[in-house]
């Protein structure tokens, strides 16, 4: 029986191969930034940048492939090769702690390459901590708030940032006779979401944590 991994692999092989002619035909007149990108774990995206364009270059079937440093240098020297050391300027990862190692690998085994981790997940774990351990940023943020997407922590900080700039038309509708009239405005879930929306210090502590990310956005909007 075939495996979805195996169909998966085949189907991306066959959407793929026309910007892989694409990337070969276009690949000496740049220098390259070879990026990485991981999709659940078992396959590994490579793509290549140049000033012109991104393309894709290849996948790497990684399901049966140990995740250690030694490994993960394999697998990415091999693309550098097949790219052309001659051609690469850098190399953009994650940063998972193995590809931290690799890069520090790649760089001493090839000095005219850099090597380092992707810009916007360097962001996204920032937001992350400061969503965790900062009290101000923990205490307001709901633990359920939607989250989606590789940036899922902005994501966070973003609906904190709609929810201010409505702030006026929410304080309106939860204390309007509308409001008061409807059976859900009894209950409990109804009567703590008011509770939120009127309380002050709620909304001062939002006006803190869109401060405090608010840099930080701005740079993932650059770079994402």
């Amino acid at each position: 029986m075939v495996s979805s991994f195996t169909i998966r692999t085949l189907v991306v092989g066959a959407l793929t191969a026309p910007l892989q002619l694409h990337h070969h035909h276009a690949r000496k007149n740049y220098p390259k930034m070879l990026l990485t990108d991981r999709k659940r774990g078992t396959i590994l995206i490579f793509l290549v940048n140049s000033p012109k364009v991104i393309v894709f270059f290849k996948f790497v079937g990684a399901s049966n492939i140990c995740r250690t440093t030694d490994k993960n240098f394999e697998m990415i020297d091999v693309v550098v090769e097949e790219v052309g050391q001659d051609n690469v300027v850098q190399v953009v990862t994650d940063n998972s702690i193995n590809y931290k190692a690799y890069g520090d690998i790649l760089m001493r085994k090839k000095s005219t390459i850099c090597s380092t981790p992707c810009v916007t997940h360097c962001v996204d774990l920032m937001l992350e901590y400061l969503e965790k351990n900062i009290l101000v940023h923990e205490d307001t943020i709901p633990k359920d708030l939607g989250r989606s997407g590789a940036t899922r922590f902005v994501t966070s900080y973003l609906t904190l940032g709609c929810l201010y700039e409505n702030k006026k038309d929410l304080i309106r509708m939860f204390t309007s006779k509308e409001w008061k009239s409807r059976k859900c405005s009894k209950l409990r879930d109804g009567k703590t979401i008011v509770d939120v929306v009127l309380d002050k210090k709620n909304w001062k502590n939002i006006v803190i944590c869109l401060r405090g990310v608010s840099p930080l956005i701005k740079v993932l909007r650059l770079v994402d």
